[in-house]
């Protein structure tokens, strides 16, 4: 046993009080409000409603969800800058925003899309579980501001929980769901053709309902291709006898390392990206990437003087 959030989908009504009373707890409201962030600003808890097409015969729910403070979180498994950290007096994972590099690589790898990350600072940022206010033996803000009763924060059992619009990842989130009750369907004579089916199952699958991320992290893109023609080079000329110049291919790694740079939110922290080599795959591409460059270089070097 160990706390954590409990929330019952019978109860939401998705009256939004969750939302509303944490950015009132952590965030500076006249700052979200002003004309240039309002439209940018990420909420730390959302409100996701299913079926809001309201088809017959299938239920019409809601879930409030937020960071799950995993026991074993992929954000702080992953993060190659070690911004992240467990409180193991409240089982909180805690993310250090004077630590983080903004790679955005927690977003990407977290399946509930519980990191968000802030443009005009920079960084990510998360749900805290209101450790100040549980120092202060308080429920957290989001908890203590539901009026159904639908969310609350309290002892919980860790297993594996499979409800509607919830994804079991293996992780072992710190929430205890109540599930749907169990009602008997309306007598329609509606009949759905498959593609609204697939339609309505894909609009209940919260890992599909993540933004779209192309447009934000086309500088990833374009330094992966950059990348990938580095070693193609490197193989044609290693196995090919194909002689390349080093200054061309010593040029391309620049410029792909000038795109991998440009996509971080805190460029001056960028060294931070090798402290996790033991567990993050993205220092250890940035440790390959930074020997491959210049053991290549020599490689081609060493090829033009001998012919």
């Amino acid at each position: 046993m160990q706390n954590g959030f409990k929330f019952n989908i019978n109860q939401c009504v998705a009256c939004h009080a969750c939302v509303l009373a944490c950015q009132i707890e952590h965030f500076d409201l006249d700052e979200i409000i002003s004309p240039e962030n309002w439209k940018e600003h990420n909420a730390w808890r959302e409100v996701k409603s299913f079926n809001e097409f309201q088809f017959p015969d299938l239920p019409v729910f809601n879930f409030s969800m937020a960071c799950n403070h995993c026991k074993e979180a992929p954000c702080m498994e992953n993060c190659p800058a070690l911004a992240y950290n467990s409180n193991t007096s409240f089982n909180a994972i805690i993310h250090k925003v004077d630590a983080c590099i903004g790679c955005q690589y927690c977003t990407m790898v977290c399946p509930y899309n519980a990191p968000k990350y802030n443009p005009f600072k920079g960084v990510v940022e998360k749900c805290t579980l209101c450790l100040n206010r549980l120092k202060n033996e308080l429920k957290t803000a989001c908890a203590t501001s539901c009026p159904t009763g639908a969310l609350d924060f309290g002892s919980i059992l860790i297993s594996p929980q499979y409800v509607n619009g919830f994804q079991e990842f293996g992780i072992k989130p710190a929430i205890e769901i109540t599930d749907l009750r169990k009602t008997a369907a309306l007598k329609t004579d509606n009949s759905y053709s498959q593609e609204t089916i697939d339609y309505i199952k894909l609009s209940c699958d919260l890992e599909k309902r993540k933004p779209n991320r192309l447009i934000s992290d086309w500088p990833l893109l374009v330094f992966s291709l950059l990348s990938t023609l580095l070693v193609s080079f490197f193989y044609v000329s290693f196995s090919k006898g194909l002689l390349i110049k080093p200054e061309v291919f010593l040029s391309i790694s620049i410029i792909s390392a000038f795109f991998s740079f440009a996509h971080l939110g805190k460029k001056i922290r960028a060294w931070r990206v090798l402290l996790n080599l033991r567990k993050s795959w993205l220092s250890r591409e940035i440790f390959a990437y930074s020997l491959f460059v210049p053991t290549a270089s020599i490689w081609l070097t060493f090829r033009i003087k001998m012919n």
